[in-house]
């Protein structure tokens, strides 16, 4: 289950330089695959349309075994029967009748394209407005940025991170805690953080307020009276645009 494999951008370029073109985007490879590496017809694949096409398709693909083929189409006629005609039928005009493989590839490579980039600034304000509040590792492909925020004193309180949501609340921006995404209890408090969808001239406003949302747990200093800056919602500088999943 890899929705996100065609979503690799790679690496920061040394230095925080230009991003990287779509040229050397497509000059980079793909971390092999599981099902790349599989010799016995052990690996099934998964994949999603909603994460590389249009958001909430509700359509993918499998790659499996031929023998596994007809149980996986029995499975799906005893479930939910098919996914929607209407989008499948759209799927398959695009890439049989429109774009065509090269296209397809053409669109994927646009996407790696747009999303460096986006990591690559989200990296840079991160650095800039949570240095000594969070740490993070790079992601070289996906959408999202995760982050292990530093409470200080407060990090061995239970109702911290509560008060970090909430706190962040009160300053007009919201992130995903990582709990939700954990199968037990995993020491430290995280958050993770979309650069996909947002307008990139929102990021820096919203990392100022997380900023001042941490802060304020670290001081236990309860936000009654949150910054004039977080009593105005955060705007984008340019009219909305059609995006995919936040690439134009």
């Amino acid at each position: 289950d890899d929705p996100y494999y065609f979503l690799q951008f790679g690496p920061i370029p040394a230095g925080q330089g230009a991003d990287a073109t779509i040229d050397e985007i497509r000059q980079q490879p793909l971390v092999p695959s599981l099902l790349s590496l599989d010799t016995d017809g052990r690996v099934i694949r998964l994949d999603s349309f909603s994460k590389i096409l249009a958001p909430n398709l509700r359509c993918g693909w499998i790659t499996a075994p031929a023998y596994m083929q007809d149980r996986f189409q029995i499975l799906n006629e005893s479930t939910i029967l098919q996914p929607s005609g209407l989008t499948q039928g759209v799927i398959s005009r695009l890439l049989n009748d429109t774009w065509g493989i090269e296209g397809w590839n053409e669109h994927l490579c646009t996407l790696r394209t747009a999303y460096a980039a986006r990591r690559n600034l989200f990296v840079k304000l991160v650095s800039k407005h949570l240095a000594g509040l969070a740490t993070f590792t790079v992601p070289t492909s996906g959408m999202f940025l995760w982050m292990k925020i530093d409470l200080g004193p407060a990090a061995a309180d239970p109702t911290a991170m509560p008060r970090l949501l909430d706190a962040m609340k009160k300053c007009g921006v919201m992130m995903a805690p990582g709990m939700p995404f954990s199968v037990g209890p995993v020491p430290g408090h995280f958050l993770r953080a979309a650069f996909a969808l947002a307008d990139t001239d929102m990021f820096e406003p919203a990392l100022q307020r997380l900023a001042l949302a941490i802060a304020a747990i670290r001081g236990s200093t309860p936000l009654d009276a949150p910054p004039a800056m977080c009593a105005e919602p955060i705007e984008p500088a340019a009219p909305a645009r059609i995006a995919v999943n936040g690439s134009t």
